[in-house]
């Protein structure tokens, strides 16, 4: 039996890894570990070994102003550690690995550290976007400001204003993306758009106009720039030269992410999820409508919406996750091959993977897998 069929099987048999579990049943790919007793945030991910989760709207009815909120949770067992709530919406957020910074509608950045420690700043307007990098938190607001703060203590250390319009109705919100040796901001008005590329410090390093902005997050992996324009393009990351034009994705439905060892960077778009090569923007392979209608028999492509919302590289570098709307998890080597498939998991957030688990949130629970 297929490690695909094995799964397909258990989807079926509620509780029967805790009936099994006296008989030296061995859980699989996809069997429940643990689940919070809590609601499901909007998203899951871990800093500096703690698990986080950040709810991006949760109104207060006692004064009905809308919050966000933060809470931690040991990765172990899913016991909280501890939850506080911040004034506005949350809009985005970023990790170094150490620190989970939030940005809000009420122009705010939080930054939280694995043990809870935290510090709030505030900028001029609302916050479109946050990057993290080099030690510096970098924050695009909604008047077209991009401030820079020092990670640990939220000190300001530059701040540079693009010549975008009041009206957002007239201009793409600027939005950054960050790497290892500088800052790639994402931004434009009604007649044209821009990539623009900084070094830590707040200098200069090059331009590029881009045909249009889909408002995506540019990345910054290596010595490469990655911006989603009409097409996914890669610049080189100190001269501005470009790499390479992939034509053959479109609008994302869910961040770049980028293999282990950098050689692949996997996109997930509505109808597939396409992996590609980073050194010269070649298709590797995709999963999309097609291959999914051949695993449902009796379908085609044109009943199947794969509704891709996110893929999450594996830490060993072995294999990539891939979460979807209306089917499931997946996960695929990095050729391609599908290890497992769980059709039970329909969910749209972000999740966390390590070594031994995946953990996702939900509308009812944070539930971690066994991988």
């Amino acid at each position: 039996m297929t490690e695909y069929s094995r799964r397909t099987v258990l989807t079926g048999l509620t509780g029967v890894v805790g009936s099994l579990a006296g008989c030296g049943y061995r859980p699989g790919p996809g069997d429940k570990k643990w689940e919070t007793a809590d609601d499901g945030g909007r998203l899951v991910t871990l800093v500096d070994g703690t698990l986080f989760e950040v709810t991006f709207d949760a109104t207060r009815f006692v004064d009905d102003y809308p919050v966000g909120a933060v809470a931690r949770y040991t990765l172990a067992d899913g016991t909280r550690l501890g939850r506080f709530e911040f004034k506005g919406v949350a809009t985005d957020w970023a990790s170094d690995g150490a620190h989970l910074y939030v940005g809000t509608e009420a122009s705010h950045v939080v930054a939280v550290a694995g043990d809870g420690r935290a510090w709030t700043e505030t900028v001029d307007h609302p916050v479109a976007s946050v990057a993290a990098a080099d030690g510096r938190v970098y924050v695009g607001t909604d008047g077209g400001r991009i401030v820079a703060f020092d990670g640990e203590s939220g000190a300001e250390r530059w701040s540079k204003s693009l010549p975008v319009p009041t009206d957002p109705s007239k201009s793409d919100l600027p939005t950054v993306g960050a790497g290892h040796g500088s800052l790639a901001v994402d931004w434009g008005t009604s007649e044209e758009s821009q990539l623009d590329v900084y070094a830590p410090d707040g200098s200069v390093l090059w331009d590029q106009p881009l045909q249009r902005s889909l408002n995506g997050r540019p990345h910054v992996r290596g010595d490469t720039v990655y911006a989603r324009s009409e097409f996914l393009r890669a610049f080189n990351r100190d001269s501005g030269t470009p790499r390479w034009v992939n034509k053959g994705t479109t609008i994302p439905d869910g961040p770049l992410r980028f293999s282990r060892d950098g050689e692949i960077v996997y996109i997930p778009e509505r109808h597939a999820l396409i992996a590609i090569a980073t050194a010269d923007g070649e298709e590797l392979w995709r999963f999309n409508d097609e291959r999914l209608a051949a695993m449902e028999r009796g379908r085609s492509e044109f009943e199947i919406d794969l509704g891709a919302t996110g893929a999450v590289p594996a830490p060993d570098g072995a294999s990539v996750f891939l979460n979807t709307k209306h089917h499931g998890l997946f996960q695929f080597g990095t050729d391609g091959t599908l290890r497992w498939h769980e059709p039970r998991l329909d969910f749209s957030f972000l999740y966390a993977v390590t070594e031994d688990i995946i953990v996702h949130s939900g509308t009812e629970a944070i539930v971690a897998r066994y991988r």
